[in-house]
């Protein structure tokens, strides 16, 4: 793990992500603009533990070098606390932000947002031990402010950590996904002493890929305020989102071809021995879908064929 000698200059009135323990704030090494990694002190917490925890991030972050894991420049300390940062790569919105802005990228744009999400995690699944993320969604997939290309960020819940501290973060402006975890996870983790395993990950992204496609946040429209107990319960149950959203919902649902829709199905399949790997078989369907000319030629409202409309 790489100690940086300099001591960062952190901006904490531009908070880029916040969780649980943590604050990512935007600041400067020397000359460069990055995102540094605070932690909380929370009452009531063994500070051992999370000291633990952020060393073994810190570890982690300099393990991993792919372009489309957000880069980890070393660990420094709080000038005004003295306390352990991690510093990262700044990149710009998230995924979850870019989605749903007014004018939304076309769907060859998400689908490139898509393939790189998915090469990420084969990387990090083709590691000895695999790194099993286990904190998928759109809000932790970053957007490199140059070159657009997608970048998966957070490993604060990754299982190579583990720890019983979560370290995770949600990058998003808008705070609906600071409790968005659940809607992510598979239903086997409910089980009592579920050990995760690659398939967590592979269920993770097909939820993701249902809302990058769709623009519809899983089960969006349904009454869940104050209890979102009950979508642990509908996945559990074998439940899923619906590919023409909630009916008379005011949001629009974008179209999904068939193929897209095929692969999602596939990867959120309740039988996790069921769903594919991202080397065989989730990066090249990703692949050949970008090849074809399979994207609606006018986004819009998709038609449920169920529906009885003319």
């Amino acid at each position: 793990m790489q100690m940086l000698q300099c001591i960062c200059a952190i901006d904490r009135n531009n908070i880029l992500g916040e969780g649980a323990y943590s604050v990512v704030c935007a600041g400067t090494y020397k000359t460069s603009q990055v995102a540094i990694k605070t932690f909380k002190k929370v009452t009531g917490k063994d500070c051992s533990e999370l000291f633990k925890a952020i060393k073994k991030e810190a570890a982690l972050g300099a393990q991993l070098r792919h372009p489309n894991i957000i880069h980890f420049w070393g660990q420094s300390v709080d000038p005004s606390t003295g306390d352990p940062v991690l510093v990262l790569d700044r990149l710009g919105k998230s995924v979850y932000d870019a989605i749903r802005q007014d004018l939304p990228p076309s769907v060859a744009i998400r689908s490139k947002w898509l393939l790189d999400t998915a090469h990420a995690l084969d990387y990090l699944h083709s590691q000895d031990p695999p790194i099993i993320h286990r904190d998928l969604k759109p809000d932790n997939i970053l957007l490199d402010i140059t070159s657009q290309k997608a970048v998966l960020a957070d490993f604060g819940l990754s299982s190579s950590l583990s720890l019983t501290l979560s370290l995770h973060t949600t990058y998003s402006k808008d705070k609906i996904p600071t409790t968005g975890h659940i809607f992510f996870t598979p239903p086997e983790a409910t089980a009592i002493g579920y050990k995760a395993s690659t398939k967590y990950d592979v269920f993770s992204f097909g939820m993701a890929m249902y809302f990058i496609l769709t623009r519809h946040w899983p089960f969006e429209g349904e009454e869940m305020i104050g209890k979102l107990w009950i979508v642990e319960r509908w996945i559990t149950i074998g439940s899923r989102p619906d590919r023409y959203g909630k009916k008379d919902y005011a949001r629009p649902v974008d179209v999904v071809a068939d193929a897209s829709w095929d692969l999602i199905e596939r990867c959120w399949n309740q039988d996790a021995d069921q769903r594919p790997s991202f080397c065989t078989t989730i990066i090249t369907n990703l692949e050949i879908l970008a090849m074809k000319d399979y994207v609606p030629k006018k986004l819009g409202i998709a038609k449920n064929p169920n529906d009885g409309s003319k």
